[in-house]
């Protein structure tokens, strides 16, 4: 039996055999390779596509939130009936103090110091602003810019009293 393994044309069959063997182990080792760095690029592709739905929306929430809060407003007879106060630095508005209202001598939207005489118009969430800022804003949207409470609501509520 020894002399089969010996004889130099077995050795070059069984050479031929091995380097067959080894040349379909890398080819399978590549294949594989290959194989796997698809998947894992496909893998990315997909992670980064729904990052991107993730991120369409996020901003379609934000533009439908933009609209709703850009649908509503108030009608120029629901702004006059908001409350109103001149200014005055030596007037303390106790009575307004009493319910709640903001004090404050700055305006929130112009961010400039109210001035004496300056008419101010109160919301029904305590805030308050300078009514030629507060009037353009409320004619576009019936939310206050500080706290987005709704003053169409408090406003009609009050009014149906």
């Amino acid at each position: 039996m020894s002399d089969v393994f010996a004889s130099p044309r077995t050795s070059a069959l069984f050479g031929v055999f091995l380097g067959l063997a080894i040349a379909l182990v890398i080819l399978i080792t590549m294949s594989l390779r290959a194989y796997f760095r698809r998947q894992a690029a496909r893998r990315r592709e997909q992670e980064e596509l729904d990052q991107e739905i993730r991120m369409v929306q996020h901003q379609g929430t934000l533009l439908a939130a933009a609209i709703s809060h850009c649908q509503s407003q108030l009608t120029p007879a629901e702004i006059e009936q908001l409350p109103r106060y001149l200014f005055s630095h030596a007037d303390s508005k106790p009575d307004l103090v009493a319910v709640g209202y903001e004090t404050s001598s700055t305006c929130g939207i112009c961010l400039c110091d109210y001035s004496e005489n300056d008419m101010v118009v109160n919301l029904p969430c305590m805030h308050a602003f300078h009514d030629q800022c507060i009037t353009p804003w409320l004619s576009a949207s019936d939310k206050c810019p500080f706290c987005s409470a709704a003053v169409k609501l408090v406003a009609s509520n009050e009014n149906n009293a």
